[in-house]
Order: structure tokens, then sequence, then C-alpha cells
């Protein structure tokens, strides 16, 4: 039953996060940018090398601004969602797996959350990098400074959504391995 409840509230929180980058990255949200998703990743993501051919060629521009959200940014939503998923249920099977029966006996295995934040961290900016720069299909037709702060962006998120998944999905006896989660958390 603990386990369906932490299932629950892991959907309760990934729903809206992975719901608000498509926002971000679809919807024509006339405060975002130029208010056309593909004219926001023509302008703001794809080079502006005047030696490269997409510069000069707008329908060229156009068409990589459509693989670029197709191939790209797609393909990235999807299995950043699954990742995320994943990543979270292992946090409740682990939770559950580890047999904690004394209060702060959970604490000496924080170093357990941080490995995987880490690995969060790290397999979600390797997945941005490959979908949004270094896949066949884009290589080196965005600006690397442009894909570098949404790798900066996606981490920040990342780091965001693993912590409040965390808040929602920790059983109260692993509670003290989730930093300042006793604190924010305390009856």
């Amino acid at each position: 039953m603990r386990f369906l409840k932490a299932i629950l509230w892991l959907m309760i929180v990934l729903v809206p996060f992975s719901g608000l980058l498509y926002s971000l990255t679809y919807l024509e949200l006339e405060i975002i940018g130029e208010g056309s998703p593909i004219a926001n990743v023509s302008s703001y993501i794809l080079t502006q090398d005047e030696n490269n051919s997409i510069f000069t060629n707008d329908e060229l521009r156009y068409i990589t601004a459509q693989i670029f959200l197709e191939e790209g940014a797609a393909n990235l939503l999807v299995y950043v969602s699954v990742f995320w998923l994943l990543i979270s249920i292992l946090w409740i099977v682990i939770g559950e797996v580890l047999r904690i029966d004394r209060p702060g006996q959970a604490i000496k295995y924080i170093w357990i959350w941080f490995v995987l934040l880490i690995i969060s961290l790290v397999v979600v900016a390797s997945m941005t990098w490959y979908f949004l720069y270094a896949q066949d299909v884009l290589y080196q037709r965005a600006e690397f400074s442009s894909v570098f702060s949404l790798l900066i962006f996606m981490l920040i998120y990342t780091a965001v959504y693993f912590y409040l998944s965390c808040v929602f999905i920790t059983s109260r006896v692993i509670r003290s391995a989730v930093p300042f989660l006793t604190i924010i958390l305390r009856n």
C-alpha cells in the first residue's frame, strides 16, 4: 500500500514537471521569446555563424528548427521523463528494501541519495547534450552557448525535480536520508 501511495505522489510531481517542459518547448506562448516554438529555436538556438548555410538560407533554417524540435527536443522530453520516473521508482524501492527499524538509522544511507542525484544529473546532462547538439541530424547546427544554457537549465530543473519528488515519495522511515527533509516535514 505504501508503494502505491508513493507511485501516486510520484505521478503528481512528475506530470507537472514534464508538462511544464513540454509547454515551454511546444506551446505558442507570447511571453516566451518570439512566441512560436520554431521562431524561438531559429532565433535563440540555431547557429548565428555567417559562414554557415543555415544563417543565410531562411528555408533551411526553418527546416532545421523543425528537425531540432522533432528529433532533438521531442526525444529529449520523452527520455528525460522516463528516466525521472525510473530513478524515482528506484529511490522508492531502495527505501522499501532497506530494513530500517530504529530512528536515525537512515542517516547513514544519505550517500545513496547523493549517488542517485549525481547519476540523475550526469544522465540528464548527457541526454541533453546528445539530443540537442551531438546527434548526427543536428550536429553543430545549434549555437554552443545556447545548448550550454539549456544544459544548465536542465541540470537545475532535474535537481529541483529530484528533491521535490523525494519530498513526496520518501517513506517516513528513510526521511533522514534526504537532506533537510526531516526539518521540512517535522511533525
